[in-house]
């Protein structure tokens, strides 16, 4: 009797079996992969203009305002250099690599996507969250944007706080 009986429950049993196992949600699945950062490009605001026009504002000479700007501009291509390997897994953890040797280091954490897919937040919850934003992804190419404010300072020493915006654009690949 039980022999007639396994045929019908061998395959019950192997479908329950198999629709335990999880599903990656499909924003997740979107940005699943090893990505190569390609092409950077960062732009620093200053009360809405440019940094090299806001400086040339204050006073500063081209040379000075370009200095300034630069320099604002490097700490973001150091963060993210190109080569930097982004790799993101079904089951929500991420490395990040870096291409040069004196960068041993390889960062680890979980993220997620949030807002229909216009998010990728690397550690989400924890003092070290960063959200970027996910400007496209088709045919293996994902742009992603890093935006910072930071109004703690007066740049141009008029007495009133400036507002300082840098948006840091990449461009990977699979």
């Amino acid at each position: 009797m039980l022999k007639n009986l396994l045929p019908i429950f061998l395959p019950l049993i192997l479908i329950t079996i198999s629709s335990c196992k999880e599903e990656v949600p499909e924003e997740i699945a979107a940005v699943v992969g090893t990505w190569t950062l390609d092409e950077t490009e960062t732009v620093i605001e200053i009360n809405g203009s440019r940094a090299y026009n806001f400086y040339l504002d204050a006073g500063y000479e081209p040379i000075e305002a370009s200095y300034f700007e630069d320099l604002e501009t490097s700490f973001y291509n150091k963060l993210f250099p190109v080569g930097m390997e982004l790799q993101l897994t079904g089951n929500k953890e991420y490395s990040i690599s870096y291409p040069d040797s004196a960068r041993s280091l390889a960062l680890r954490g979980n993220f997620t996507v949030k807002n229909s897919g216009s998010q990728l937040v690397l550690d989400p919850n924890s003092e070290y969250e960063v959200t970027l934003s996910i400007l496209g992804n088709v045919d293996n190419t994902m742009r992603l944007e890093y935006s910072e404010t930071d109004d703690s300072e007066d740049l141009n020493s008029d007495g009133s706080v400036d507002t300082k915006v840098g948006y840091h654009n990449m461009v990977f690949s699979k």
